[in-house]
């Protein structure tokens, strides 16, 4: 878990314009480790340009609710949270 998030780290810290994120859930021990919260701020504030897409697998009102990452974002207007559709969760 330690070195996905710092390779999540080192996306938010080069990343230039949009970086889109797809995983099956978004694990607080990889996505909401302080690093990776304090790039992705960054990244978000540097330029109203740059984006953040997260699309989830599966989803969790609850997780949502309480995840750093989210939290930590929630006031930038260019984070967009999506999940997949039940019918591609199924197949």
């Amino acid at each position: 878990m330690e070195h996905a998030s710092v390779v999540v780290e080192a996306l938010f810290s080069t990343a230039r314009e949009r970086l889109s994120i797809l995983t099956g859930s978004l694990s607080p021990r990889v996505y909401g480790r302080e690093p990776v919260i304090t790039e992705a701020k960054l990244f978000l504030a540097t330029s109203h340009q740059n984006s953040l897409r997260i699309i989830l697998e599966r989803d969790s009102e609850l997780d949502r609710l309480r995840h750093p990452l989210l939290i930590a974002c929630s006031d930038f207007t260019n984070v967009e949270l999506r999940v997949v559709s039940s019918k591609v969760q199924e197949w």
